[in-house]
């Protein structure tokens, strides 16, 4: 899976969000570390390919805003 963006969320409402799209199956890994992003103490990095518009349009609604573009090394 190639990284297009990503959004940090606390581990404690990491359920939630994982529980919706894998109902939804869209595609994600998550990211405790990085080699380039600094993931604060608490937070987990939830990571998303290039999604067609209708499966990025619920991620959208669900955080609310576009994620932030994924760095590769």
């Amino acid at each position: 899976m190639v990284h297009s963006c990503f959004y940090l969320v606390r581990k404690s409402r990491l359920p939630r969000y994982t529980r919706k799209f894998i109902r939804f199956r869209i595609p994600f890994v998550l990211e405790e570390t990085h080699r380039i992003i600094s993931i604060p103490d608490g937070y987990v990095a939830l990571v998303f390919p290039d999604l067609p518009a209708r499966q990025y349009q619920l991620v959208f609604r669900t955080f609310g805003y576009d994620g932030l573009p994924y760095l590769h090394v």
